[in-house]
């Protein structure tokens, strides 16, 4: 596990999800979680994904 001065990566999560599907279907729900507990305080927060875009 990295040390929490580490931000080497950012301050949060980036990847790209490439789907598709030969008939109509909902899209998929993609979400990063954080979590960060420290001595008194802990903070924690979800992140959703969004399209970027769509290929007819």
């Amino acid at each position: 596990m990295a040390p929490r001065t580490n931000t080497t990566g950012g301050s949060v999560a980036n990847f790209l999800v490439d789907w598709m599907s030969a008939e109509k279907v909902s899209e998929p729900i993609a979400e990063a979680v954080m979590i960060s507990s420290g001595s008194a305080r802990s903070v924690s927060f979800v992140s959703r994904g969004t399209v970027l875009s769509r290929k007819p």
